[in-house]
């Protein structure tokens, strides 16, 4: 498969391959692989992964040179396919990519364009890439490597770590971020948390005094949105994915290694635990707790907290096996309703 933007490194041998990834190979050490592709469009010099059993037939038709599997779906790979076993291909997958092609995008850019934006007072580490109508604030400080894409905006004494990647149009203000950290286009660091005091003549607004604290090798996904806290900070710690157009509300604190599918939207005062995964379009009301590593199905809304280790589902969400009875029930009844109507007509 090839990529005008991405870079190919190399090829290597099944056996290379093997030993990068720890994987045990079954069949030629010597065959030359050339790039990656999918099961249904790979080619004899070309390496594929299989993970899914929804795709047994892709695997059997294969004609991929080598595939990265599981020990138990060996039985379902075409006779003479080479095979990396590995206990978990996904994973190994992902090391893979990073074999064959630059961790980046090939920037034509480098250095700073003479059409950004740099206060004086601005610090910027060796070998950082500031593109056309970036704005850097000032006071600012930015570690090495960092890559300050067209558009961006970053406001005064904001600090980010190295090797950073801001995306395009992008805003980051009133906050302080990690090492090697990726904020796709779009996306807005810092703002106001969304937070009013009422009474009956007036709704006057409360100044968000807090920041933005985020950690190291955290993504954050396009258009995606994090509030600056009200007193104390809202913080995204070591590790945290967050996906496309995600809504996080002041004073929110987030575990380290959680994930966050797109259009979640996370109300104020939420403390979400280490290594929790919540599916897309999860709605939270605010000042819950929810414990380490609790997953959240797709399309939830959460109104009370969550422990930790466990599964909740639906809306309002609930454990995800009375979740799946309530639907059960919910099914029937409908069923014998129908059944009732046609019966009178």
């Amino acid at each position: 498969m090839s990529n005008i933007f991405f870079k190919k490194k190399g090829s290597y041998t099944t056996s290379k391959i093997a030993g990068i990834l720890k994987c045990k190979l079954i069949g030629d050490k010597l065959l030359e692989i050339n790039g990656i592709n999918t099961l249904s469009l790979a080619k004899k010099d070309e390496i594929t992964f299989f993970t899914n059993h929804k795709y047994i037939e892709s695997l059997y038709k294969s004609k991929a040179g080598a595939c990265i599997l599981a020990e138990c779906d060996i039985k379902y790979a075409p006779s003479g396919m080479n095979l990396l076993v590995a206990d978990n291909p996904h994973f190994s997958y992902a090391q893979l990519v990073d074999i064959f092609y630059d961790e980046n995008i090939n920037y034509i850019n480098s250095g700073i364009s003479p059409k950004a934006f740099i206060h004086k007072s601005a610090i910027l580490g060796d070998g950082c890439i500031v593109e056309d109508n970036a704005y850097i604030g000032a006071h600012t400080v930015i570690g090495f490597g960092a890559m300050i894409m067209a558009g961006a905006y970053i406001g005064h004494n904001v600090i980010i770590g190295k090797m950073a990647h801001i995306g395009p149009n992008s805003s980051l203000v009133h906050c302080i971020i990690g090492d090697n950290i990726i904020i796709h286009a779009g996306a807005r660091i810092g703002q106001d948390g969304f937070g009013f005091a009422i009474n009956h003549k007036q709704i006057k607004k409360v100044k968000q005094i807090g920041l933005v604290r985020i950690g190291n090798n955290v993504e954050i996904g396009a258009n995606t949105c994090i509030d600056r806290g009200t007193i104390d900070d809202t913080v995204i710690e070591d590790g945290v994915k967050i996906d496309n157009l995600v809504q996080i509300g002041h004073n929110v604190h987030i575990g380290r290694n959680s994930i966050i599918a797109a259009q979640s939207g996370i109300s104020g005062s939420t403390i979400i635990g280490k290594g929790v995964i919540i599916g897309g379009q999860v709605g939270f009301s605010g000042h819950l707790n929810i414990g380490d590593s609790a997953k959240i199905a797709a399309g939830s809304g959460v109104i009370r907290d969550v422990p930790a280790n466990t599964s909740f589902g639906g809306y309002p969400a609930v454990p995800i096996n009375q979740w799946h009875k309530q639907n059960i029930v919910l099914k029937n009844f409908i069923f014998e309703k129908n059944k009732t109507k046609i019966w009178l007509y």
